[in-house]
């Protein structure tokens, strides 16, 4: 549903085809969107998942129906995802998103996961709790804490988070300056687009040894 822009599904060894509200989508498809798009999932009991501008995911698991449990795996191999979690039933309904940097998985909760070029994803908690494996180590992220993870590497001791939402009134070197609040943008911060001061931007970061670190930056839908 609320299908914006360019927003295609495709399944294995066959042609994309443009999306539509109120289309059903199955196991083994994959969906991807344009610059500018999004769509959402709807599964049947009532869990969504929302995919942001130029977003790639692969629905690799996904069964249940009314009355019963649900299971669903999603591999997602770029973009930002968001999704809104109804606590599952039955010790084996599980919800869980794959990256090319580690898996989370939940059992009910609101979080959203993104994936750069490089494969490195931010995992983030906005209610409940979600696990954060990759083959090294599992972290634990509870509401207003992020973690950071990169292909070969543990994911990152969670920490909380800030986001802002306003123009960009400052540049100084990597310090930039949103809403008055002045935050680092290091080289593993991830940037869509070349931000210019002046422009609305969307900043997701998280607060490290006091020190406020913008995580990914992208254009603002809304000024």
């Amino acid at each position: 549903m609320d299908v914006v822009g360019q927003v295609e599904v495709a399944t294995t060894g066959s042609n994309w085809t443009l999306a539509a509200d109120g289309q059903q989508v199955q196991k083994g498809q994959r969906i991807r969107t344009g610059a500018g798009s999004s769509a959402t999932l709807v599964f049947f009991e009532g869990s969504r998942t929302t995919l942001g501008p130029d977003a790639d995911l692969t629905l690799t698991r996904l069964d249940g129906n009314w009355g019963n449990i649900l299971q669903v795996e999603i591999e997602q191999q770029a973009g930002r995802t968001s999704h809104s979690v109804v606590r599952l039933r039955g010790k084996n309904s599980q919800f869980v998103v794959d990256t090319p940097a580690g898996t989370a998985s939940v059992r009910g909760t609101t979080f959203s996961v993104m994936v750069d070029r490089n494969g490195q994803a931010l995992f983030a908690v906005d209610s409940g709790k979600v696990t954060v494996r990759n083959a090294t180590k599992d972290v634990a992220i509870t509401a207003g804490q992020a973690t950071l993870s990169r292909p070969t590497e543990a994911p990152q001791t969670p920490a909380y988070r800030f986001i802002l939402n306003d123009q960009l009134t400052s540049i100084e070197g990597s310090t930039w300056v949103v809403s008055g609040v002045p935050f680092q943008v290091i080289s593993e911060t991830m940037v869509t687009g070349n931000p210019q001061i002046g422009d609305f931007i969307w900043v997701e970061g998280r607060i490290l040894d006091d020190q406020w670190v913008a995580d990914s930056i992208e254009p603002s839908t809304s000024q």
